[in-house]
């Protein structure tokens, strides 16, 4: 399909269709000016990022105290704030394999498989 048939395709569709079409592309176009702008290295250090061993300890024993039913209220924040700084790091970590991924024209799940990344357990 060439631009001139893209162009032709979009002039067809409706307003509310036309205007996600749009912010679409400009994603699309956001995520390539990224990889641009992101050398490879960085991007791979970033998606091998972990929490600092500590760090990762202790959110393992305040997810199991948690579980046990035996967490403090202050224990309990301590945890949303630790979960917060995991998700911080997954979301970095994935935006990184993203736009690899789409720098080597790779879905996700191949741009794992090449890293050798474990596979999301709710796959």
């Amino acid at each position: 399909m060439t631009q001139t048939d893209l162009l032709q395709a979009a002039s067809q569709l409706p307003a509310q269709e036309l205007e996600d079409f749009v912010m679409q592309i400009t994603a699309i176009h956001r995520q390539r000016q990224a990889c641009d702008r992101l050398p490879e290295n960085t991007l791979l250090e970033t998606i091998h990022q972990s929490l600092l061993p500590e760090l990762q300890a202790r959110w393992d024993e305040l997810i199991r105290k948690r579980d046990e039913a035996s967490l403090t209220s202050a224990e309990y924040d301590e945890l949303l704030e630790l979960t917060e700084q995991v998700e911080d790091l997954n979301v970095q970590r994935m935006t990184a394999l993203s736009t690899l991924a789409q720098s080597r024209g790779l879905d996700m799940r191949s741009m794992m498989r090449e890293l050798n990344l474990p596979e999301p357990s709710y796959a």
